[in-house]
């Protein structure tokens, strides 16, 4: 009894020790980062616990802890986390082998540390991303990119290998974007553009909401290419060039500079449009009977005027001299407005498409056709004018140029988006002065 009685006070003594150790260790465990240790084979090299074990089944002393980056390009599973080129992939995550999944860090070396991600981009180490430049959520940029400073790369979007994003771009969501291509300083990707590769878009550039640029085709400096358009492969558009609402570039088409190509207009394969020139849609019979006068609002004396040299069907000079000095009235006058600051009136464009049509289709059926509205007027929807397709010519070269002429200033008075140095009344005075080419689609 008593030598156990001896041994109580050291017993006492080991257990206060220990209670004080374990506090110590508890306050020391508190206060430290949480450190989750590898534990599994990675490349064909096994660690447990941190410690990489050599063949001998000894630690060799990496020091590595699940925090870490995995060194030499490391790719396996470790404690169920799948490492890919160093970086821990997400489970949500897809892996195509050749990008890498980003995990919440800036890669080393290529990502300058003022950019951000999103969640669950996929970007390769060897992009190049610029200070302040900013990648959206869920994407995909692979190999050899170059991101510039202060761009942005917006949600669901793809670049493939080698794309060169200058400085300041605007790349909306769901873009996708192939291989080796290069878009300028400042230019802008609206929603749902699709790029093929090898295509060059210059700066200060627009590309609408839904466009298509197909491979190897090119876009100039300071251009607007309107929603719904395409741009199709190895077409080449210059500089201030605007393309409206889905128009058609067709491919090997070459669009000079500060040329206008509008809404719905076709450029056709191989076509060149020259610098300055202006493009429209080739009419129907249904849309230009859509803007214009009853009959019983023409001046009986016009309409007589027009109609009396109709029953031929030839090209009569008398009634094309007639409707020509109408057409070249109406123009000065659009242009004499805008050059007093006066709001520009288009009411006369109007009267001219009937004088046209009357001429076109004779008085009588310009009477009945003028009235038909909703599904009827499908059968005017086959008559095109003016172009290679036109159904019939009853203009002299000049009259038809000046008509042409007339209905751009209308056309153009309904755009919103100008390049720059582009406004109504230049356009109007050009017209008027005859500085521009004007055409047809078709």
């Amino acid at each position: 009894m008593f030598p156990l009685r001896d041994e109580l006070p050291i017993v006492r003594m080991k257990l206060i020790v220990c209670v004080a150790l374990s506090l110590i260790a508890g306050l020391v465990l508190i206060n430290a980062e949480p450190i989750q240790e590898i534990h599994g084979t990675v490349q064909g090299e096994v660690y447990v616990r941190g410690e990489q074990i050599g063949p001998d089944g000894q630690p060799i002393h990496s020091g590595l802890n699940g925090g870490d980056y995995i060194p030499s390009q490391t790719e396996g599973y470790v404690q169920g986390a799948v490492y890919v080129r160093k970086q821990n992939i997400n489970p949500e995550d897809s892996y195509d082998g050749s990008s890498t999944a980003y995990d919440g860090r800036c890669a080393t070396d290529c990502t300058n540390e003022n950019s951000s991600r999103g969640r669950f981009t996929n970007v390769d180490l060897s992009v190049q991303v610029g200070s302040g430049a900013t990648i959206g959520d869920y994407t995909d940029i692979n190999a050899n990119c170059v991101i510039g400073s202060n761009s942005r790369i917006g949600r669901h979007s793809h670049l493939g290998t080698g794309n060169i994003i200058h400085d300041n771009v605007h790349i909306g969501d769901h873009v996708t974007i192939r291989e080796n291509n290069e878009i300028a300083n400042n230019s802008e990707l609206k929603r749902h553009v699709k790029l093929g590769s090898g295509i060059r878009i210059g700066s200060n550039t627009r590309v609408s909401d839904h466009t298509r640029v197909h491979n190897f085709a090119s876009i100039g400096n300071e251009c607007i290419v309107e929603s719904h358009s395409t741009v199709e492969p190895n077409a080449n558009i210059g500089s201030f060039v605007y393309c409206g609402r889905h128009s058609s570039i067709g491919p090997e088409a070459v669009i000079g500079d500060n040329a206008v190509i509008h809404r719905h207009a076709k450029v056709v394969n191989g076509r060149h449009v020259k610098i300055n020139e202006v493009i429209i849609r080739s009419p129907t019979s249904a849309a230009l009977y859509a803007n214009c006068l009853p009959l019983c609002s023409i001046p009986q004396n016009d309409a007589e005027t027009v109609s009396q040299y109709l029953p031929s069907y030839d090209v009569s000079s008398e009634a094309n001299a007639f409707l020509g000095q109408k057409i070249a009235e109406e123009i000065r006058a659009i242009n004499s407005n805008c050059e007093k600051g006066q709001n520009v009136d288009l009411s006369g464009v109007a009267f001219i498409k009937s004088l046209y049509l009357i001429l076109y289709h004779g008085i009588n059926d310009f009477n009945y056709y003028s009235q038909l509205t909703g599904s009827y007027t499908t059968i005017l929807s086959g008559e095109q004018h003016f172009g290679s397709t036109a159904t019939r010519n009853v203009l002299t070269p000049e009259v038809k140029d000046l008509i042409i002429r007339l209905l751009v200033l209308e056309e153009d008075s309904q755009r919103i988006d100008r390049v720059t140095g582009d406004t109504y009344c230049k356009m109007s005075s050009d017209i008027s002065n005859n500085e521009r080419n004007v055409g047809v689609d078709q």
